[in-house]
């Protein structure tokens, strides 16, 4: 039995990080007898990108893996396995030798004798990782980019791009043993190395640009004609004063449209693998959320880390496809539903948003859904939320109090929860 707490204010988080180490090393030594390590993964995107990372892991040592993904853990173990996310834990019987569980924050719950619980001061991807690099695992720069793009998806990087705790720790290493990344503060959009400011804002979904996101053409008539050779540059080479030339003419159209725009959530620091696929590895994350939402399945938070230059782009270019249709959002007013008195929710065809996380942002952002708000869509007969949407809106936890409250139910293998609101 034994409880880790792995903070980098403590001198010595390397002797605990150590041990964490140990014990999923112990669990893949009994997955390889077994052949077969059971993985449950809480529906945040900073676990499900864990998850990612330990299929990986276990693939690359020859040991298969089954991934549940489910906002409540098990209550018993009956193979090799590792929990991913979870704040409480109570396992009732299970050879508890072959458990490790790692949780962001805080995990309550006793451990049983020869299991490794670990709460560590950084997201569950960044903690996985610094574990797998000390066994001596050597991720490939492609899959290294993909890591970072994990750490996009816990709370220890700011809305202006600074990594703290083990997420910083993690970023620090990977930079200096495996691939090779450029730091830029500049407009927050995705590639911003690449082609010239309308390019970069009109694939941009996050933040969303209203007016400008899948509108290419909408831009270069006007925000080009304000900036004139500034809007020719990538992003990325664009001064200080230049940004800030650039942010006044974006907010002065967004405010056009949609009225107030808080010019600071525009601006922040941005970590690019020039080299690497993915090359932007926050684009990374909003990919893989977009597509997991788009199919309802946990998979593309798990195939791309097996070989980042295969599932990787396919998903890039579905996000970026996801632009065009945001465009027609602030013609869009979603359908309050009742529920319980803490749950605001709002409702929309799956059509019209693909992604409710993303579609949620960009409503958020033009004023049309509060911050403590669930955008649900319909599917045939059935209302669906998405877990991961549950999260961000909801704080840590979210989608385990809709099941708790039952406001929602699983549905076993799939992604979306079922809201079990009255649509009357």
């Amino acid at each position: 039995m034994l409880k880790l707490t792995i903070t980098t204010g403590d001198r010595d988080y390397e002797k605990p990080l150590e041990a964490l180490s140990k014990a999923v090393a112990r669990v893949t030594e009994r997955g390889v007898e077994s052949g077969l390590v059971r993985v449950y993964a809480y529906p945040s995107p900073d676990s499900l990108a864990a998850s990612g990372i330990a299929v990986f892991y276990l693939y690359t040592r020859g040991v298969g893996a089954a991934v549940r993904v489910t906002a409540r853990p098990p209550s018993a173990t009956r193979a090799p396995s590792i929990l991913l996310g979870f704040s409480q834990i109570s396992i009732k019987g299970g050879n508890a030798e072959e458990l490790v569980a790692i949780a962001s924050g805080s995990l309550s719950g006793q451990p049983p004798p020869g299991a490794t619980y670990a709460e560590v001061e950084g997201s569950v991807a960044s903690a996985l990782a610094l574990a797998l690099l000390k066994a001596g695992f050597k991720p490939s720069p492609d899959l290294a980019s993909l890591i970072i793009a994990s750490l996009y998806g816990g709370r220890y990087v700011s809305p202006h791009g600074r990594f703290t705790g083990l997420d910083r720790v993690l970023l620090d290493k990977i930079e200096g043993d495996t691939v090779e990344l450029d730091y830029v503060t500049t407009i927050k959009v995705y590639k911003p190395d690449v082609g010239d400011l309308c390019e970069a804002l009109g694939r941009t979904v996050n933040p969303y640009y209203p007016g400008l996101t899948g509108e290419v053409e909408s831009c270069k008539s006007t925000i080009r004609q304000s900036l004139g050779d500034v809007a020719a540059k990538p992003p990325a080479s664009l001064d200080k004063d230049e940004i800030m030339r650039v942010i006044d003419v974006l907010v002065d159209y967004m405010e056009s449209i949609v009225g107030s725009v808080e010019p600071r959530n525009y601006v922040a620091g941005l970590v690019v693998a020039p080299r690497s696929t993915p090359r932007d590895p926050r684009e990374a994350m909003d990919a893989m959320i977009a597509a997991a939402e788009g199919l309802d399945s946990p998979l593309p938070f798990i195939l791309p880390y097996t070989d980042p230059t295969v599932d990787y782009p396919v998903m890039e270019v579905f996000l970026e496809s996801l632009g065009e249709r945001l465009s027609k959002l602030y013609e869009l007013r979603p359908r309050r539903l009742k529920g319980p008195g803490w749950l605001r929710v709002y409702i929309v065809d799956f059509e019209d948003v693909v992604s409710p996380t993303l579609a949620w942002r960009a409503l958020n952002t033009i004023g049309y859904m509060e911050r403590e708000s669930l955008l649900a869509v319909r599917r045939g007969e059935e209302i669906l939320v998405s877990p991961i949407q549950a999260e961000e809106a909801l704080g840590p936890g979210g989608a385990k109090r809709l099941v708790d409250t039952h406001a929602a139910s699983e549905r076993p293998g799939r992604l979306y929860l079922k809201l079990e609101v009255s649509t009357s």
